[in-house]
C-alpha cells in the first residue's frame, strides 16, 4: 500500500469543524476504506503553532501553500496537518419568526370520546354529540360494572391551522461589527484554513 499527498483550502468556525467537514466529505465521495487515498484516512491532525496568519489573503495562501509542500516532504503516511489561514469574514445569524396563514379556512369537527376511568386496552367510544356520549357512558358503565369518562376532541379535518416557522438569515462583516446584538443574533467567526498530509492508498 502507497501513500498520497494531498491539500485542502476549506472554511470552518475552527480548525476541528473543518478537518471533520474534509472527513465526511472524503467518506461520502470515496466510502469509509482505510486505503482511499483522501484525507479520511488520516489519524486526526496537528495545527502547525509555528505558522498561522490572523487574514485570509491570496498573499496569506500562497506563503501557506509554499510551506505545506516543504512540510509534506518530511510527513509520513496518515499525517495531517493544519495551517490557520486567519479570518474570512464574520456572520451574523438572525433568528425571525415568520407566521404562515393558511389560504383555505380550516374546518373543525367535535367529537367526544368515551373511555374507562381506569386504563383499559378496550377501543374507547366515539360520540358527535355530547348527549350521544353521555347515553352511550350510562350503558357502558352498567354493561361493564366501572366508571367512564367523557373527553371532547376537536379535530382538524380539511384546511390547513395557520403555523409558525423559524427562518434563519445571515449577513456578512468584514470586520467585528460595533453594535450589540440581538436575542435572536449570534455572531459567527468563519476561518479559512489549509490541511494537508499524507493519505494511506
Amino acid at each position: 500500500m502507497g501513500a498520497r499527498n494531498f491539500m485542502h483550502l476549506v472554511e470552518g468556525s475552527s480548525a476541528s469543524e473543518a478537518y471533520r467537514t474534509l472527513v465526511d466529505e472524503a467518506i461520502h465521495e470515496k466510502g469509509n476504506d482505510c486505503y482511499s487515498g483522501t484525507i479520511a484516512t488520516t489519524d486526526n491532525f496537528t495545527i502547525n503553532r509555528k505558522h498561522r496568519f490572523d487574514k485570509s489573503t491570496q498573499k496569506n495562501k500562497d506563503k501557506a501553500y509554499e510551506i505545506a509542500e516543504k512540510r509534506l516532504e518530511n510527513m509520513g503516511k496518515r499525517d495531517c496537518e493544519c495551517i490557520e489561514l486567519g479570518i474570512k469574514e464574520r456572520l451574523i445569524y438572525t433568528a425571525i419568526k415568520v407566521k404562515k396563514t393558511s389560504k383555505k379556512k380550516p374546518k373543525y369537527e367535535t367529537r367526544f370520546i368515551i373511555s374507562p376511568y381506569f386504563y383499559s386496552e378496550t377501543r374507547p367510544a366515539v360520540a358527535t354529540t355530547l348527549k350521544e356520549a353521555g347515553r352511550k357512558a350510562f350503558e357502558l358503565a352498567l354493561a361493564n360494572r366501572q366508571s367512564y369518562v367523557i373527553t371532547k376532541e376537536r379535530t382538524l379535518v380539511s384546511g390547513q391551522e395557520d403555523s409558525y416557522v423559524i427562518e434563519i438569515t445571515y449577513k456578512a462583516y468584514k470586520s467585528k461589527p460595533s453594535r450589540k446584538l440581538k436575542p435572536n443574533e449570534k455572531l459567527v467567526t468563519v476561518k479559512q484554513y489549509l490541511f494537508y498530509g499524507c493519505a494511506a492508498e
